[in-house]
């Protein structure tokens, strides 16, 4: 679905160089300069999920007729749509079924958090370590998934977080 979205005429009304600029990512000319593939990722969600162009996202602006997805493609995009950062505490790992248990930390009342992710629920397991990340959970037929891009924290940064209040 991502290919089809940067193919999408949508995507050409939305300037990445602009959106590079408002994440300060350094540029030279009409070249950006990327530090590393985090960079690129982050970059790249940030234009498609957040960056707005006429009051508007580009996710929000896609048509799944138009770009002719297939039916599960139209549900991502949904799901997309419908998706959201946060900052995460991986409280329990689940080797076996891939998965991380996770908390968020900055809006608790959505309370635990199963995460579908191979790669992450393996490290864990394997170092033994909780680590507190901040990605955009994308969920869809009861999966919960990282849309491809988390910033990992070590587990003492969470001294430094507060948490909303009922008053806030």
């Amino acid at each position: 679905m991502i290919p089809k979205i940067y193919k999408n005429p949508i995507s050409k009304e939305f300037n990445m160089l602009k959106a590079a600029k408002r994440l300060t990512l350094p540029t030279s000319g009409k070249t950006l300069i990327f530090d590393g593939e985090t960079d690129m990722n982050a970059c790249a969600d940030f234009w498609i999920h957040e960056f707005r162009t006429g009051g508007a996202t580009m996710i929000e602006r896609c048509d799944a007729s138009q770009m002719g997805l297939e039916p599960i493609e139209a549900e991502m995009l949904e799901a997309h749509r419908r998706s959201r950062t946060s900052l995460f505490e991986a409280v329990e790992t689940r080797p076996r079924e891939h998965q991380v248990l996770l908390v968020d930390l900055l809006e608790p009342q959505h309370g635990e958090i199963c995460l579908t992710d191979m790669g992450l629920s393996g490290s864990l397991a394997q170092h033994k370590i909780r680590l507190l990340l901040f990605f955009r959970l994308v969920s869809a037929r009861g999966v919960h998934m990282t849309s491809g891009v988390s910033f990992v924290f070590r587990p003492n940064a969470k001294r430094g977080c507060s948490t909303p209040t009922a008053n806030a």
